[in-house]
């Protein structure tokens, strides 16, 4: 759905003279609009903002400053495009990328725009004022966790969540270098793996992954119980291996299974649903071949 644009068109620059500090000078046949690609945004979203300025013959604009940080607004960058010939003139667009920091009804900062008049002088030429309503992502969706609010950040558990399931991990590869040192030192490293053991250690890791609350933690233990069980079997696989590096020995629904948890876990809101039923298949593989 395309968000809405709010337009604001000064038909003469003398409306501006009452909202800025220092009066500006009145240019006939000048005007400038202002368009916002939305009306409401929320915390830390990138609005965009062009300005359009029509000068009459001989003026001329030239490339406005970065404006400071203001306590409410960020400025992402200010871009100048090339000029077009009007019916009284040229026509001189910005594109102006801001971010809110703070929730409630604010007005966008004044960007000074240099005003070129034919003798050379230059004037500042203040855009901007415009109103706009932030809202809070919390707001929005109460019953997920926020990443990216900018401001008042919560107290997010994932964080120790994920200190622990680090923790887990690193238990486990030790466990796995301890094994291969015994089976190396007993000369039974060339053995070839029995697929249900490997099955029945994979269903267990694989029930650990209900432990954890977030989605994108189930989807990252569960990814990692996959790629273990692919590797102990065989494969071939190395430490960077992907899913596309997957042979036509490894069956259609583990690599189904491994496309759907990278997805969650690389997805910035990732639904608990999908994460579920990429598990669910990868165990289902899993107790067939431990009931063989």
């Amino acid at each position: 759905m395309n968000p809405a644009r709010v337009i604001v068109c000064v038909a003469a620059i003398g409306a501006l003279a009452t909202a800025c500090e220092r009066p500006v000078e009145p240019v006939r046949g000048l005007q400038t609009r202002v368009l916002l690609d939305r009306s409401r945004a929320r915390v830390g979203e990138p609005v965009g903002v062009t300005i359009e300025i029509d000068t009459p013959p001989g003026f001329s604009v030239g490339r406005p400053d970065v404006p400071g940080a203001s306590r409410i607004f960020l400025t992402d960058s200010v871009e100048s495009l090339e000029s077009i010939e009007g019916a009284g003139g040229l026509r001189h667009r910005v594109l102006w990328t801001v971010r809110a920091t703070a929730v409630g009804q604010h007005a966008l900062p004044q960007l000074q725009i240099p005003l070129i008049h034919p003798d050379g002088r230059i004037q500042a030429l203040p855009v901007g004022a415009i109103p706009l309503e932030v809202v809070s992502v919390r707001a929005e969706l109460p019953d997920r966790e926020v990443f990216f609010d900018l401001q008042d950040p919560p107290v997010v558990r994932e964080a120790r969540l994920g200190l622990l399931y680090s923790g887990v991990a690193g238990t486990m590869l030790l466990a796995i270098a301890a094994a291969v040192y015994w089976r190396r030192r007993h000369g039974v490293i060339g053995a070839p793996p029995d697929p249900r053991r490997l099955a029945a250690a994979a269903l267990l890791e694989l029930a650990q992954s209900d432990a954890a609350e977030a989605p994108r933690d189930r989807a990252d233990h569960c990814s990692q119980v996959v790629w273990e069980f692919l590797r102990e079997c065989g494969n071939g696989l190395g430490a960077g291996s992907t899913p596309t590096d997957l042979s036509d020995r490894v069956v259609p629904l583990l690599i189904q299974a491994l496309d759907g948890l990278d997805a969650a876990r690389f997805s910035r809101e990732p639904e608990a649903d999908a994460v579920a039923r990429c598990r669910d298949a990868a165990r289902s593989h899993f107790e067939d071949v431990a009931d063989r």
